[in-house]
């Protein structure tokens, strides 16, 4: 056993810790309600790295939200404002968990630089899931979201609108499953088994 922040942990994730430091970011990609902020936020807390939310970068650079950037600027001035954020934290810092917008995989060849730079989580969660997260969290935060009033209209909004986002996310290195009962262990055990993780 080894003592860590006040907590016994085994040797193997010690070592996973220290490598996750050192040399390994670990980038969350999926549709919006997905749940990367909160699971990013959890496998911080679980493995002791800095948590990152691309969205947050964004707004502070800009001194506006999302939304505000969007109806303001547009969408296309936006996209490639994403596009710097994403290298310039990738290649600032090593060891984070970085949580990327819904859309961020889909545009200016970020995947590639997300594959790049790291191990890629594709969160997946089925679109009638997503839809009763979306609208618990409220639509109005999702610019591309806007005008939903029920349920059943967000589910077909979102396969319209999202469909072509999937083959993007489905080049991530894993693939899990995230709902509310998926426990952080089995995702950091997938991390672990992952042939970039031991490169």
């Amino acid at each position: 056993m080894i003592e860590w922040g006040g907590n016994s942990i085994t040797m193997s994730f010690y070592h996973f810790v220290i490598l996750s430091f050192f040399h390994m970011n670990i980038i969350l990609v999926g549709l919006p309600g997905c749940g990367k902020s909160t699971l990013g936020r959890r496998l911080s807390g679980r493995l002791q790295m800095p948590y990152i939310d691309l969205d947050k970068v964004i707004e502070e650079k800009e001194g506006i939200s999302v939304p505000e950037i969007f109806g303001g600027k547009g969408e296309e001035y936006f996209r490639k404002l994403e596009a710097e954020c994403l290298v310039q934290e990738l290649d600032k810092q090593q060891g984070i968990i970085l949580a990327t917008g819904g859309g961020a995989p889909c545009f200016h060849g970020n995947m590639d630089v997300i594959l790049a730079k790291g191990i890629s989580i594709y969160l997946e969660v089925p679109f009638e899931e997503l839809a009763k997260r979306l609208f618990a969290q409220g639509v109005e935060k999702r610019p591309l979201l806007e005008g939903i009033k029920e349920p059943a209209g967000l589910v077909s909004l979102l396969e319209e609108k999202f469909a072509y986002r999937i083959p993007y996310y489905k080049k991530a290195d894993l693939h899990f499953l995230n709902s509310s009962r998926s426990p952080v262990a089995e995702l950091v055990e997938k991390i672990q088994a992952s042939p970039k993780f031991k490169a």
